[in-house]
């Protein structure tokens, strides 16, 4: 009697909800930083939490977290950290992976390459969302291996260089975004509604991209500096109908224009505060 009974209340249960369809890069290129095109195809599958660098020779360097399974800890250990992502050789993208050394990098969050150094984060915490965790979060550069600066909430750093000045910009809580500087670095202002930050340097003019949540949808935005104290407004980048979702969004030049790379993750929309339905 008691097995049709549980066959029956299993028959009951909802129908779980179709899976994800997983993360793609998608690139948007521009001749002025104020109309964009998107491209066709996607750059990246499976690859979040992006960083871009553009390295001496002119390469742009994608990187960030991949969701693909390649991450082993095991060759961690063994070799080092490994960072995934892709190169763009002057005509196409390409798969790419580098090895860094910290002992405290086994597992880490948000990598960036800035000049020489990787930055990234290294949570005490193992679970949720980062952002919100009641452990600090350590910003962490490497080589040499160090920490930058420790804090409850911290995460996604942007390291920039303006007027001989390092700047930090990083996620500072659930939905804001501060900038940090010095020696030691110290908190210098915060803009609200914003997360995951990107800064570049153009024409002695400091661009900060950030994701914020737009018509339902993370959408990228930028304000501009001339002085790294007083910013524009924030402004939309994409049209309404460009993207389902945008996030991660980073920036860099691309034969006498640019290139405009962000993460759709799948879903079509976003709640108020910005996090994916369910």
């Amino acid at each position: 009697m008691l097995i049709p009974i549980l066959l029956f209340g299993l028959g009951c249960l909802p129908e779980p909800p179709p899976p994800r369809p997983p993360s793609q890069v998608y690139a948007f290129t521009s001749p002025d930083l104020v109309r964009w095109t998107a491209q066709a195809e996607p750059v990246a599958e499976k690859l979040e939490s992006l960083g871009l660098s553009v390295r001496p020779d002119g390469e742009l360097w994608l990187t960030g977290l991949d969701m693909g399974g390649k991450h082993s800890p095991l060759r961690a250990k063994l070799l080092g950290p490994a960072l995934f992502g892709r190169r763009f050789d002057g005509e196409r993208w390409v798969d790419e992976s580098w090895r860094f050394t910290d002992d405290e990098a086994v597992a880490f969050i948000d990598p960036q390459m800035f000049e020489d150094s990787l930055w990234y984060v290294s949570r005490k915490g193992t679970h949720g969302d980062p952002a919100k965790d009641s452990q600090p979060n350590d910003i962490r550069s490497t080589p040499p291996a160090q920490t930058r600066l420790s804090g409850v909430g911290l995460v996604d750093p942007s390291p920039v260089r303006f007027r001989g000045a390092l700047l930090l910009f990083v996620t500072d809580g659930h939905n804001q975004v501060s900038l940090f500087s010095g020696e030691p670095m110290q908190k210098l202002q915060t803009f609200n509604n914003l997360s995951v930050p990107f800064a570049f340097v153009h024409d002695d003019t400091l661009h900060l991209v950030a994701q914020r949540p737009l018509n339902g949808r993370r959408q990228p935005v930028m304000a501009r500096s001339i002085d790294g104290v007083r910013f524009t407004e924030f402004t939309p980048l994409l049209t309404a109908d460009q993207a389902r979702t945008c996030t991660s969004p980073v920036i860099g030049p691309l034969n006498g224009g640019w290139i405009l790379l962000c993460v759709d993750e799948g879903v079509e929309g976003v709640a108020a505060e910005g996090q994916p339905p369910g």
